[in-house]
């Protein structure tokens, strides 16, 4: 099994701060609390109005719950308040020690669009350090499926098996800030996807009537869950 390493970078973070988890322990409640079943359905099948199609809801759908569980995941460590003054001045407020926020300056990001209309790029600070097998890199981004965070972390990619620093995690609010909000400590605000660098190359290849014909039958021939139980792979993080 490929290891990857969480190397605190200071005493603090060693004896206090709690290291990134696998994704799958930052489900959301809104996605557990939901049913599995389409509303006036008891039982999974298919969906009345389209034979092709199953009546279950997107807590049914492994692709989406395999997002939601892939990797590993960064909580924020502690509560966070956001302010904004009537000038539009924006300010970041802890209790804890340590840098839990830094900003980056307007000119580092001329142009990017911005979702609010405050033209603000913040980043959550991160003091550990990660290190992969050879050849091995890491995707941070935004934790998937998550649109109901107050925030959207920018994606990147870091080949940690070689890059010597911690990372940082800018990001930018998607809701205008009118009164003082806090985002809660444990809240998810990045997910670490480990990858292995590998060449691709694109082709595109002939209509095969008879390849598309046997694919279609073979999903079409499960009426409950046909991805999970036939094509699914199963993904283990510790």
């Amino acid at each position: 099994m490929n290891k990857i390493s969480f190397i605190p970078m200071n005493k603090f973070t060693e004896v206090v701060l709690d290291m990134p988890e696998p994704a799958g322990r930052s489900i959301p409640k809104w996605f557990k609390d939901m049913s599995i079943n389409a509303e006036g359905y008891e039982k999974i099948g298919l969906n009345d109005f389209n034979s092709r199609a199953s009546n279950l809801t997107v807590k049914g759908c492994t692709p989406f719950l395999d997002a939601l569980t892939s990797g590993y995941m960064v909580t924020l460590p502690s509560d966070l308040e956001v302010k904004v003054t009537p000038e539009g001045e924006m300010f970041f407020n802890w209790r804890v020690e340590g840098s839990l926020i830094s900003l980056h300056t307007k000119e580092q990001h001329p142009g990017l669009p911005t979702i609010t209309g405050q033209n603000y790029v913040v980043k959550f600070g991160f003091s550990y350090k990660i290190e992969t097998p050879k050849g091995y890199s890491c995707l941070f981004t935004h934790p998937f499926n998550r649109h109901d965070l107050p925030f959207r972390v920018f994606s990147g990619i870091v080949d940690t098996d070689q890059y010597p620093q911690e990372v940082q995690f800018p990001f930018q609010l998607t809701k205008e800030i009118t009164e003082p909000m806090i985002i809660e400590k444990g809240t998810p605000i990045c997910q670490i996807i480990p990858f292995k660098r590998e060449n691709w190359q694109s082709v595109k290849t002939e209509y095969d009537e008879k390849r598309v014909l046997k694919d279609r039958f073979s999903f079409a021939s499960k009426i409950v869950r046909s991805y999970k139980n036939q094509y699914w792979s199963k993904k283990l993080y510790k």
